[in-house]
């Protein structure tokens, strides 16, 4: 989920969604596998060059129903759902971040024998992946970054000064006092209204279903001290991996538009496509063109 939603396009495009993951989809499904005191349910469709993909915050390994049957047509897809997504059940450990993240996909690779990856990541996914490239550059082909929120970029951007203050003022910390002083229900109900402007009762019930079932991950960035760790732009600039930024057309001007600017003025080798007809939900909102940037950028 997007930390600047445009609420009907989502609720409409995650309905559908939503409806394929109460269709037949559990648990027995996936294939799990255990490292560093961790276990992560996966699933690998296809074959050839690997190409991981990492959801955002809210869904879970089910989110890319419009991807993996394209994708896997050309590679080896290996989608799994973040440490406290659905269905992973693992213990809660404080100050949760991208960068806790970032290891544990380390771990997935280095689990599943995967020397080097094409890494495509949504939103925190998107955070998590450059936190990965960054940290082992040599384990990534390609990199896919579809609007990842580094909020904590805004207050040195033309147009992004009281952006992130706002947001953490008016957002986030509610969320993670809702979340520590009366628990996840009512961290949920503030989720709920801040974003959807209602009451959790009041959202679609598959939405409200799908939030439910990965309240721990967002309970933990809730909480945490370090939801938002700064990366070093210098360290964006000596990024020598090919990468493709994803963006969708009605978040022009918005905190994700210019944080996807100030990326394609730091990787030294970028292409950016924007996705018409979508919001932050691009891959739900517009997944033919997007399924179609993703495969011409792996294979050109």
């Amino acid at each position: 989920m997007n930390l600047r939603i445009s609420g009907n396009l989502l609720q409409l495009s995650f309905l559908i969604l939503l409806i394929s993951c109460h269709s037949g989809r559990n648990k027995a499904e996936f294939e799990s596998v255990t490292f560093n005191g961790i276990q992560i349910h996966y699933k690998i469709d296809g074959q050839g060059e690997p190409l991981i993909l990492i959801h955002g915050s809210v869904v879970d390994i089910r989110y890319w129903k419009e991807q993996t049957p394209v994708l896997s047509k050309y590679y080896k897809v290996i989608t799994y759902s973040r440490r406290y997504n659905y269905p992973n059940d693992n213990p809660m450990d404080s100050n949760h971040s991208a960068i806790v993240e970032a290891k544990d996909l380390l771990g997935l690779m280095d689990a599943l024998k995967i020397d080097r990856a094409n890494v495509l990541g949504h939103s925190y996914g998107g955070y998590t992946a450059l936190l990965f490239a960054i940290a082992n550059p040599d384990r990534v082909k390609k990199l896919i970054l579809a609007e990842p929120p580094l909020e904590r970029w805004l207050p040195d951007l033309p147009d992004g000064s009281g952006k992130f203050e706002r947001f953490m003022t008016n957002t986030w910390i509610p969320i993670g006092k809702a979340f520590l002083e009366k628990g996840d229900r009512e961290g949920l109900e503030v989720t709920s209204n801040r974003f959807f402007g209602t009451t959790l009762d009041s959202v679609p019930e598959l939405w409200k279903t799908f939030m439910l079932q990965n309240v721990r991950e967002w309970h933990a960035l809730a909480v945490s001290t370090d939801a938002y760790p700064k990366i070093d732009t210098v360290e964006v600039k000596n990024l020598k991996i090919p990468t493709l930024i994803l963006s969708g057309a009605l978040n022009a001007g918005k905190s994700n538009d210019l944080i996807d600017i100030r990326l394609t003025q730091l990787l030294p080798i970028y292409k950016r496509v924007i996705i018409g007809n979508a919001g932050h939900e691009i891959f739900t909102d517009n997944p033919k063109a997007t399924n179609q940037a993703i495969l011409e950028f792996l294979k050109n």
